[in-house]
Parts: structure tokens; sequence; C-alpha cells
């Protein structure tokens, strides 16, 4: 590219160049050059020709090689308007070397070219998928890949801890990250603790990790995420803290006894297990129950919770805090109602 310049003797190039970067007037779009014992350095069009910049300088007109500078955000991505890089990063979780995105169905088309401008941002990057929402019974996500390569398995990092995931076939949120720490600053040393739908275990290795308890149960369906389970505490080093439980909550929970703390986080399903966790309960229990919908449904939970506990021999329950968690679409909310067992 042809560009206007000033050229100096080599020996005063450093200064030259100091001098032009604290003006402004250094064009850092184009590479400076060097021939013979002159320093031609590249300035934008508004520089002024009269310039104090206490060396021997004298003005030309030459080629410069341009540079290639790598996008740092998808705003700087070239081909995507500033709107739709928006839309993406507020979609977008990033887990270990993994983003993960849910896109709106009129931006699917251009997915490819979404996912190759994460790559470029992000060159930590292995894969981008699209997830398409959590099915069936095992609580499993729908992933598609767009750029990059599978499997989708990965190391995710919070609050010191290291959690190995496998977001194709086992449950896992890093969106919670809050509420996880929000609940292991609850447990007092030596609680019995159970979290009945521990997915890949991210509130059990936090509990056991930062609290004192004497034991952590942790229950899911999914025999993947129950694996799963078993190495982080191992990799945690709170494995003799924590025993896993491979299958239904509604069959394992009955024989492990009676629990001083109890995470129901099943949004879509916990409300279904309100039996079964004040059946492990006792006077003084606290359970926080995760679940889907407007305010008035978390109403009706609080009110379903507190007569299920009457009916089995508690004195209801009490409603400590009712937490906005996330909002998981527009006009359904994701809450957390921390419940303590009454007397």
């Amino acid at each position: 590219m042809v560009h206007r310049a000033i050229s100096v003797h080599q020996r005063d190039g450093e200064p030259a160049r100091r001098r032009l970067v604290r003006e402004g007037w250094l064009d850092i779009s184009l590479r400076p050059k060097t021939q013979g014992d002159r320093l031609y350095l590249p300035v934008h069009s508004n520089t002024p020709e009269d310039l104090d910049i206490e060396v021997a300088y004298e003005w030309v007109t030459t080629v410069f090689e341009e540079r290639h500078r790598k996008p740092t955000s998808l705003r700087e991505a070239p081909g995507l308007p500033p709107e739709l890089a928006s839309e993406v990063t507020r979609s977008m979780d990033v887990i270990g070397d993994v983003a993960v995105l849910r896109l709106k169905d009129d931006i699917r088309p251009r997915a490819s070219e979404i996912g190759s401008a994460l790559m470029e941002v992000h060159p930590r990057l292995r894969a981008v998928a699209i997830d398409d929402g959590v099915h069936g019974e095992l609580r499993v996500r729908s992933l598609t890949i767009i750029a990059g390569e599978g499997p989708l398995v990965t190391t995710h990092r919070e609050h010191g801890m290291e959690l190995r995931v496998d977001l194709e076939h086992a449950y896992f949120s890093p969106r919670l990250a809050t509420e996880h720490r929000r609940v292991a600053d609850q447990v007092m040393p030596g609680e019995r603790v159970l979290d009945m739908f521990s997915g890949v275990g991210p509130f059990t290795v936090l509990v056991a990790r930062l609290a004192q308890p004497s034991q952590v149960h942790a229950v899911d369906l999914n025999e993947v995420a129950v694996r799963l389970v078993e190495e982080n505490a191992r990799s945690n080093g709170v494995d003799e803290l924590v025993t896993a439980h491979s299958g239904d909550a509604r069959e394992i929970v009955p024989g492990l006894g009676v629990f001083d703390r109890i995470i129901m986080n099943h949004p879509h399903g916990a409300r279904d297990f309100l039996d079964v966790a004040l059946g492990a309960s006792r006077s003084g229990t606290v359970i926080h129950l995760h679940m889907m919908g407007a305010l008035e449904e978390s109403d009706e939970a609080a009110d379903e919770a507190d007569r299920t506990a009457s009916d089995l021999g508690h004195g209801g329950v009490r409603v400590d805090l009712k937490r906005e968690v996330r909002t998981y679409s527009p006009g359904v909310l994701h809450w957390c109602l921390d419940l303590t067992v009454l007397e």
C-alpha cells in the first residue's frame, strides 16, 4: 500500500517513533520499514507538515505492508455486524476449551461463519457447538459442532476446583457458579449433605472442598454423570467425603438416612421429588429447591412443600429465601427456594 510517511536515520528511529505514537500520528495499521540507513514511519493523513520531533526527517511517499492484527473480540471479526456480535456474546458460554451457543432461528444460517469467527477471536477454543437445549430424563444437551472438533469433553475451572465435564452426555451449566458458591457457603461443619440431582458434581465437590461436611451423597440417574462425580471428587482431593450413587433418586434416597441439607438442582423436575426429599429430612433440615416458572409458580411450589411436609408428619416448611437465579427464557425464570423443615 502506497502511503505518506517520514524518513529518519535509523539511529533516530526510536525517539521519532515514540513521539509519533505519543501524538497519535503513527499509523499502526502499517509496518514501518528500513532501507539502507533510513527508517520509514507511516503516519496518518492528519499529521501536521511541521513536526516537532527533535530529529532530522524527510517527508516521503512509499509502499508499506499492512499489519494483519487478529481480532480480539467478535465486534472486530470481519464480516460480522455489531448487533450480531452482541447477540452471540450474550448467548455464549465458554466451558474449558469449548464454546456453547444458543442461537435464534434467524441467525442460524450464519452458524458456520460465527463458529469460525469465535475460533479466530479465542485461539484457545478447541470447538464451538450450538445448544438446542436439555432433553430427556438423563438431562443431556443436544449439541451440534459448528467449528473445531470433538469430543466435547473438557475441564471447567470454578471457585478453585477443576471439574471434568462431558457436555454431550452429562448435565452441566457454568451459569450456576454463583449459586454453587452461595449454597456451599451455607454448609456448617459436620452436616450430612444430599445432592439429589448432582450432574457432574459442582455442588457436591464445592461443598466438600469449602465446608467441613461429615458426608456428601451425590445421586444422579445418568451413569456418565456419576462417573464424573467420582472422578472430580478424586481430582479435587475430597473423595473420602463423597459417595456417588447411580440411579433414580426415588429409589436410592430412602435408603441413605436423614440429611441436614438437601440440594435439589433439577429445575424442570425437582418438585416431583419433594416427598422424597422431605422423607429424608428432620426438623431443621434445609432444602434448596430449584424450579422453573413465573413468580406465582414459585409461591405455589412453597405451598406444595409446606403441605407435603405436613402430610409426612413435619410441622410444614419455612421459606427462608426465594432467589431468582437467572432468566431461562422470556417469561420463565430459574428460582431457588431455601426451605427449612419445621418440627
